[in-house]
């Protein structure tokens, strides 16, 4: 067993020296302070009375090897020695508790909107500033609201979708993104009207219909599946109360756009085929009547197509624009009845032209009891009317 020894020095030599001799130094005995040591804690404590040394800076100073803090048996003797003259000092107390962070509404709702697509650092660095960090009080909170959202990490990719498939909007924040893209910054992110979110919101729905995600994704070549999608995403964005009926017309309409489109690229190598023979003499002789006819087919079924959105777009105008006029005839006369009610002197105007209407009607039907031939209708005829 090795010896233990009491040394309470400052000389670095002095503890090597006892480290050779295979002497440790016990923390568990009882702790005097030497005159050294006493007169080393006052000198430490005066260089500045304003800012003294923590116990644990003084434990430090006379135990540098040892690794002690202020809850050992040598930090309260230092406290102890320190309470006669009177002196206070101090502790080194864990950091004052910084009060947790209280998501305001606005920042609810973005998480909201947000947690399905987004990972929960992406949401704290878009609220809070790139610099935020997962331990961070506003992080916390979020961590927090996530559980009482029963969130759960998304998964890596929508397996029901393929790479090079259309994969509609969960989010209010991706459905906004494509309406300003496709139409050009139309509503502001942060000053949406009631009646843009409503629009938005209802897009999303929109594009999770069964029918649209089929028909998008049925189109193998990029260009024409971006374009049916800004097309519908650009005519439908401001509508949310299409019926099921208005819109499977306008995916219709769409189809016939990007149908628009191929015909009419069709058209155009045709046309620079029919130059390339025409300049050339020994092609012209073999130019058949079949490849003119050709273009006229496709030149009938683009005028066809380009019939058909027309008469897509004014049925769709118009039903709607009725619907609409009905809807804001029936709105129009119950807000104008319930502001009229509301007026105290209108709604006993009413009240009174009421009662002059009941009266009126109680008079007429005295009026029709009084004649005579009614009487007789109702109670039969009498021998003498004088005395009846």
């Amino acid at each position: 067993m090795p010896e233990t020894e009491e040394v309470f020095l400052f000389d670095d030599k002095k503890v090597e020296e006892l480290a050779k001799n295979n002497i440790v130094l016990d923390p568990k005995r009882e702790v005097t302070l030497t005159e050294n040591q006493k007169q080393a804690i006052l000198k430490a404590w005066h260089l500045d009375p304003e800012n003294p040394p923590s116990i644990k800076n003084l434990v430090d100073l006379l135990y540098p090897h040892m690794e002690l803090d202020g809850r050992s048996k040598q930090g309260k003797a230092i406290k102890e020695y320190l309470l006669t003259f009177s002196l206070t000092p101090k502790t080194n107390a864990p950091p004052e508790k910084k009060p947790d962070h209280e998501l305001s509404h606005a920042e609810q709702e973005f998480i909201r909107n947000n947690f399905v697509s987004m990972k929960p650092m992406e949401m704290s660095k878009h609220l809070w500033g790139s610099d935020i960090s997962a331990l961070d009080k506003q992080s916390m909170a979020l961590f927090t609201f996530l559980k009482e959202l029963n969130y759960q990490p998304a998964e890596a990719s929508d397996a029901q979708y393929s790479e090079n498939d259309f994969v509609p909007p969960k989010t209010y924040t991706k459905c906004l993104n494509l309406i300003n893209q496709y139409a050009y910054n139309v509503i502001d992110f942060h000053n949406a009207s009631e009646k843009e979110k409503r629009g938005v919101e209802t897009l999303i729905r929109y594009l999770h219909s069964p029918r649209f995600i089929h028909t998008i994704n049925s189109y193998e070549n990029t260009r024409h599946r971006e374009l049916f999608a800004s097309e519908f995403i650009r005519t439908t964005y401001d509508k949310p109360d299409l019926t099921a009926d208005e819109l499977n017309l306008y995916i219709n309409l769409c189809c016939d756009y990007v149908l628009g489109i191929m015909v009419q690229r069709e058209i155009e190598m045709l046309n620079e085929t029919m130059r390339d023979i025409l300049e050339d003499p020994e092609k012209k002789r073999h130019l058949t009547d079949g490849f003119s006819k050709t273009i006229s087919a496709k030149m009938s079924e683009y005028n066809d197509c380009l019939k058909r959105q027309k008469d897509l777009v004014k049925e769709l105008n118009g039903t709607r624009a009725i619907r609409l006029n009905k809807q804001a005839n029936m709105s129009h006369s119950i807000l104008s009845l319930v502001e009229y009610w509301r007026d105290e002197k209108k709604r006993l105007k009413m009240l009174h032209v009421a009662d002059m209407k009941k009266q009126l009607v109680g008079e007429e039907i005295n009026k029709l009891l009084s004649v005579d031939s009614i009487r007789c209708e109702i109670f039969g005829a009498v021998a003498n009317p004088e005395n009846y």
